[in-house]
């Protein structure tokens, strides 16, 4: 890619900063919020409700009737309700996010992807909710390190998408292996003391085994959906190196970056619409290693830029 006067700055470390884009990022981590609320709602309503029948059992109740009525209600409103409403959710955030990538990376809008843009009521609606905490707000600003302000647009913008796959795909294969393993431990035990029992089978199926179906229900689809995450993940990285390495080879001029880039950015929203969610805990357990990482990474990629490209310290302005 040839390199000209044009090409070494660029206003991502700015734009980012400017309050429309901070309400954005307010927005979309608001709404995220709100579907991480059904997701919890969901898992509690499925994941113990086999111990506790059993355990209810043990102390002689007779809840088969209750039991499995509450598991086919459970089922259908994970089905019909919980999963629709997050996955609207999701969307609903991923367009918000869409947006700031949009503005921020200097990319057209894919209306024949997305969709119509987010009504900026919306947005500001979903913001204020997020602004009325200080704290939460001043971290949603430098989204993106501030070294790739050194580098031109056409190669800031490959490492910034690669910013947004951040989320490491051992660390998903990891969080869908520890919820599997927390489901069939809860179903062993339910299973274990069903049978310390010495129930009938008729007994059993109906207050062990179909308050189970909802929880299976629900825990399959977390492992599954995680996995799918995480190989895609693998997938899109593996994509963005292969365009990194064509970029600073200087393969693709700046017009084949920016299409390759506007294709990549694709992905990344459908990832966003599709990927499951991660519980807030985990998230912030991680975040600062993943902040490491993430800047750390992005030097070596901006240093990387500068040597092969042939740019200096002294072009480049911050």
């Amino acid at each position: 890619m040839e390199i000209d006067g044009t090409l070494q700055m660029n206003g991502i470390i700015q734009k980012q900063l400017e309050d429309n884009q901070l309400d954005r990022l307010a927005a979309q981590r608001q709404i995220y919020s709100g579907a991480k609320k059904n997701l919890i709602a969901e898992l509690l309503l499925t994941l113990p409700f086999p111990l506790c029948a059993v355990l209810l059992k043990v102390f002689g109740l007779s809840i088969e009737v209750f039991a499995t009525f509450y598991s086919i209600i459970v089922l259908f409103l994970g089905i019909l309700f919980f999963s629709p409403f997050q996955n609207s959710l999701k969307e609903k955030a991923a367009k918000i996010q869409e947006l700031f990538d949009c503005d921020v990376l200097e990319m057209e809008w894919n209306e024949l992807k997305v969709g119509q843009k987010p009504d900026v009521e919306e947005i500001t609606e979903a913001a204020e909710k997020i602004k009325k905490s200080s704290l939460s707000y001043d971290r949603l600003k430098n989204w993106y390190c501030e070294a790739v302000g050194k580098i031109p647009l056409p190669l800031a913008r490959i490492i910034c998408q690669r910013i947004n796959c951040h989320w490491d795909a051992s660390q998903r294969k990891f969080y869908a292996n520890s919820m599997l393993m927390l489901f069939l431990s809860l179903a062993l035990m339910s299973i274990f003391i069903g049978l310390s029992l010495n129930l009938t089978i008729e007994v059993f199926l109906m207050t062990v085994i179909v308050p189970l179906i909802p929880a299976s229900e629900f825990m399959i689809r977390q492992f599954k959906e995680h996995l799918q995450a995480a190989d895609k993940l693998k997938t899109l990285k593996d994509y963005i190196q292969r365009l990194w390495n064509d970029a600073v080879s200087e393969k693709l001029d700046e017009q084949s970056l920016t299409t390759e880039s506007r294709h990549l950015q694709d992905e990344i929203y459908d990832c966003r619409c599709r990927n499951p969610l991660i519980f807030d805990w985990l998230y912030d357990k991680l975040k600062m290693a993943n902040e490491r990482q993430t800047v750390s990474a992005t030097e070596i990629f901006v240093k990387e830029a500068i040597e092969k490209v042939g740019l200096t310290s002294g072009k480049i302005s911050s």
